[in-house]
């Protein structure tokens, strides 16, 4: 069996998993309860013709979030005579994608296999427009190529080709849905314009006003309270550009930036809402219809633009115990540390700890000795000198425990 046959194989036995079994619930969108594709990128966004993008994905499964999951690019190009869909989303395609394989078992002039795991790579065709008048608005306002993404949730062969046997015991483990399976579709703009789209960057996600950016610890949450929740892009995000109007006329137009928010855990007023905007609400539920035995959930933000430009960034999320004690400070020691300086914290009820902040960073390499009831950490390497508020962050909903700590420059 050749390769592209058995992809297009899979691709119907995806689509065929995508259907719900009977009696199944729907669960918010926003709720991530099994694999999902949250959202794909391409860098860059727009291509001139001979140029190439980065393809990745945003795939995650609460069930195995470290696995890195098996994924099938296949693209297919734009077709400037017909000026119709490209044949990856006609709906012949997808509901029968063994159609788009030759008797010969190859595929067809225009679709391409770009990549197999976490990233793959497509070129737009240096020629596209050659068939189009030089006049042709299509060479300004574009041509789009279409990308199939396939996402199975198990590990990649660990040789490409894989063998046929292994590739016909995944079918077989696909189709009786023993292995989840998605799929997705991505859109890529050609033109001919010199100013080319770009993906917006995230700055963070605000929780009652407070920046939750990159790089931090989980957002510890209270159980039946409600947040005010925004995204945030970062400055310059939202790009201006010019686009045709009816009448083909060049129209100056601001990008509208919107947050998808997804979740393992909680629940969201809207799907969707603008960057900046603070009309989002963020709720863990109380009592519990279900939380992880760890307490700890991911929040997933989405970032699009609207001319296929996408990013996203996740965050951990701790759910608080409010019947719990909180930690206390006893002693810090010694009294003054050089960055990347080790630090000694005693007190009580340091077994129920997170993490400890020290000023705007975490000590890093946290440890708990029970016999001796203490917390050891290491001062990060780019901690300021000077006085800085360290925070014991405990897994209880009460206040956590604060000291004024001295860091020192480094030696």
């Amino acid at each position: 069996m050749r390769l592209s046959r058995q992809i297009a194989v899979l691709l119907s036995l995806v689509l065929f998993g995508l259907l719900p079994a009977c009696g199944e619930t729907w669960r918010p969108v926003t709720f991530v309860e099994g694999m999902r594709v949250l959202g794909v990128q391409a860098e860059p966004p727009d291509l001139n013709p001979g140029a190439s993008t980065r393809l990745s994905a945003l795939v995650y499964d609460p069930a195995a979030p470290t696995r890195k999951n098996l994924l099938l690019w296949v693209a297919c190009d734009p077709d400037p005579l017909k000026l119709d869909q490209p044949l990856c989303a006609k709906y012949e395609s997808l509901t029968n994608p063994a159609g788009l394989i030759a008797e010969s078992g190859e595929l067809p002039e225009g679709v391409h296999f770009v990549g197999l795991g976490e990233e793959a790579s497509y070129s737009a065709p240096q020629d596209l427009f050659a068939p189009l008048p030089a006049d042709s608005v299509h060479r300004t306002r574009g041509l789009v190529a279409i990308v199939i993404l396939m996402a199975i949730a198990t590990e990649p062969p660990a040789v490409f080709p894989p063998p046929e046997e292994e590739m016909l015991d995944l079918m077989i483990k696909v189709k009786l849905r023993q292995i989840p399976s998605v799929l997705s579709i991505k859109r890529i703009r050609i033109t001919e314009e010199s100013a080319l789209n770009s993906n917006p960057a995230i700055e963070g996600a605000r929780f009652d006003g407070e920046l939750w950016g990159p790089g931090l610890r989980p957002v510890k949450l209270r159980p039946g309270r409600s947040y005010v929740l925004s995204g945030e892009a970062a400055a310059g995000a939202a790009e201006r550009y010019t686009a045709l109007d009816p009448d083909l006329r060049p129209v100056e137009k601001d990008e509208h930036l919107t947050f998808s928010w997804f979740s393992t855990l909680g629940d969201f007023d809207a799907p969707r809402t603008l960057a900046g905007d603070d009309s989002q609400r963020f709720t863990i539920a109380w009592p519990f219809d279900e939380l992880p035995a760890d307490r700890r959930g991911t929040m997933f933000l989405v970032l699009r633009d609207g001319r296929g430009g996408a990013s996203w960034a996740r965050r951990g999320l701790f759910v608080c115990d409010p019947f719990l004690e909180p930690p206390t400070i006893a002693e810090v020691e010694p009294p003054l540390v050089p960055p990347s300086g080790k630090v000694t914290i005693r007190g009580g009820n340091l077994a129920q700890v997170i993490d400890v902040k020290l000023g705007t960073g975490w000590l890093a390499n946290v440890s708990y000795d029970a016999e001796e009831e203490k917390l050891t950490g290491v001062v990060p390497s780019e901690t300021e000198p000077g006085p800085q508020s360290l925070v014991v962050r405990g897994k209880s909903c009460r206040d956590d425990p604060a000291v004024s700590y001295e860091v020192g420059t480094a030696p």
